[in-house]
């Protein structure tokens, strides 16, 4: 007999509210540390992706430079950069430089501030 009312008071604090409550408030704290576990995992992966996304870029910028870099050590490479960063000539080459003629810009139409007024409430009122 003494058996059975120990069952039955393990089942009465098993079962009771206050027991439900509880198991309730650990599920719902479980829940919220897994789901900020999740959102560090996103944020992670995307900055994984930002990252090896810039070491590409970082890589095709070395090449560039190291190409860049084996051209200048040659001589023609030299002159080439010479030539294009301050427009070198040689002694016996002569240098034309085309230079366009800038044309002015045509005359503004000017409006009275009454039509720019309707010309805005009418944009404004068609799609």
């Amino acid at each position: 007999m003494r058996e059975f009312e120990q069952r039955k008071l393990i089942r009465k604090t098993i079962y009771s509210r206050v027991s439900a409550v509880l198991l309730a408030i650990v599920l719902v704290f479980l829940l919220h540390e897994t789901y900020q576990i999740y959102k560090k995992t996103r944020e992670s992966r995307r900055q994984l992706e930002l990252v090896n996304n810039k070491l590409e870029e970082l890589d095709e910028k070395k090449e560039r430079l190291a190409d860049k870099i084996s051209d200048l050590e040659s001589p023609v490479g030299q002159e080439e950069e010479a030539r294009s960063r301050f427009s070198l000539a040689k002694e016996d080459e002569k240098a034309i430089m085309i230079i366009d003629k800038e044309e002015p810009a045509p005359p503004a139409e000017e409006t009275s501030f009454i039509e720019s007024i309707w010309d805005k409430i009418l944009s404004w009122i068609t799609f």
